[in-house]
């Protein structure tokens, strides 16, 4: 049960122990040996949770360490947040800098800034990103739309559509049910690329000739790409550019 005391930091204060709050409100230096159990977060200064962080909302303007977990229906990073353990969301922006040490899951994610996952990530709807969001694990969400980056040590993996434009890399697959790929910097998918339709292009925005370097393409219906480096293309219709470099095109 939620205590219905407040915290509220605006100096330096350092707790030890596991506590529960109502509200904790940080706006100077605060760090806690212990977890915290409380409905709202609100980190505007520098905190140290040696612990974990439970609750309903969390806010973070400043800059703050986690050594455990952070399991919060509501997160909003504007600011600087490093988790040693996992993050469980409803819904998860971050604007600022996000480092989790282990797995995320979340219904929704918003990046506009960075966020990197040493563990598995899985959104159950969209993830909508403007910045750079990278994986040492696979990437598991309904569709999948970014302005930026993305990248993952293992597969990226969504039931809906992928759309990219600026750079996409993993080191295992890519499958989706549609790829729309603007290419704006070289990358790298080193096993497959799997959709029903496929469409790769160079960004209007690119400085320069880039390429996407992939092993194989399986498409099941339509495919219009260049600009893409390929050992073997199978598609029953595909129509490639005159940038590309195929070794085998299949019709399946």
């Amino acid at each position: 049960m939620v205590s219905n005391y407040d915290l509220d930091i605006r100096g330096t204060s350092s707790l030890f122990g596991d506590k529960e709050y109502n509200k904790v409100s940080v706006r100077g230096t605060f760090s806690n040996k212990g977890s915290i159990t409380a409905k709202e977060f609100n980190f505007f200064g520098t905190a140290s949770i040696r612990g974990s962080l439970m609750g309903e909302i969390l806010l973070v303007k400043g800059s703050i360490l986690v050594t455990g977990d952070i399991l919060c229906e509501m997160i909003e990073i504007p600011g600087t947040c490093s988790v040693g353990g996992k993050v469980e969301a409803d819904i998860l922006y971050s604007r600022g800098s996000l480092s989790i040490g282990d797995t995320l899951k979340a219904e929704k994610l918003g990046v506009r800034g960075s966020l990197s996952s040493d563990g598995q990530i899985k959104i159950n709807s969209e993830i909508s990103s403007f910045g750079s969001l990278s994986a040492k694990d696979d990437i598991f969400a309904y569709e999948i739309s970014t302005l930026g980056a993305i990248s993952s040590t293992k597969s990226i993996v969504t039931k809906g559509d992928i759309f990219v434009e600026g750079k996409i890399s993993a080191d295992e697959n890519v499958e989706c049910k549609e790829f729309n790929f603007k290419i704006s910097n070289d990358c790298t998918i080193k096993d497959r690329l799997i959709a029903e339709k496929i469409k790769i292009d160079l960004s209007e925005k690119a400085k320069r000739d880039y390429y996407l370097k992939v092993k194989e393409i399986i498409c099941t219906k339509e495919l219009e790409i260049d600009y893409v480096i390929a050992d073997k293309v199978i598609c029953p219709k595909a129509k490639i550019g005159p940038n590309c470099v195929i070794r085998k095109v299949e019709k399946s």
